[in-house]
């Protein structure tokens, strides 16, 4: 296994090691392993995490939304397009690599928000660190789907104002008319 080949070194009998993700010889999946050492013992526990599966367990975005989980190598971990997984993470210009300025705030523990284009349609896209792990959790969304909401307010309020100022010169000339009459 390629964890097994990188020689374990604990630091403490209560640490937990992360591997890198790899693909399961046996299965062939996408996986990372988790090492813990036994107390008292030569030996360790490992726990074999499918990606795939964990991928399942994040909230489904709207459409055409991408949710995306990057290690600090750039590398795909978790995502709703499971063929992306262990894939390089498209940086500026569609290029590979940790270069994404988002994945690198992640990384030094910021969270925010940006808008880029990416496959030829303008996104939004926050982001976050994943606290215990050096991963970063990125959201992708068409800014247009994403300020609908905005837009939807800002029409109704605009057409209530002129509605309200159309009511209010109706009653004024309604009463103007009484008046001089």
């Amino acid at each position: 296994m390629p964890w097994a080949q990188s020689g374990l070194s604990f630091d403490s009998p209560d640490e937990t090691i992360v591997s890198a993700p790899f693909r399961s010889p046996l299965s062939g999946a996408p996986v990372i392993a988790i090492i813990s050492p036994v107390p008292d013992s030569k030996r360790v526990m490992v726990l074999m995490v499918s990606l795939e599966q964990r991928s399942k367990a994040l909230i489904e975005p709207a459409d055409e939304a991408q949710t995306l989980v990057v290690n600090d190598d750039g590398t795909v971990l978790l995502s709703h397009d499971t063929s992306r997984i262990l894939d390089q993470n498209m940086g500026p210009q569609d290029e590979p690599g940790v270069e994404s300025v988002a994945v690198e705030k992640g990384l030094a523990g910021e969270s925010g928000y940006r808008q880029m284009p990416m496959n030829g349609t303008e996104m939004a896209m926050g982001y976050a660190p994943i606290q215990g792990a050096e991963w970063t959790i990125m959201t992708h969304t068409p800014t247009s789907q994403a300020f609908a909401l905005k837009r939807d307010i800002s029409q109704s309020l605009i057409a209530m104002i002129l509605v309200t100022v159309a009511g209010l010169g109706l009653i004024g000339a309604t009463m103007g008319r009484t008046t001089i009459a």
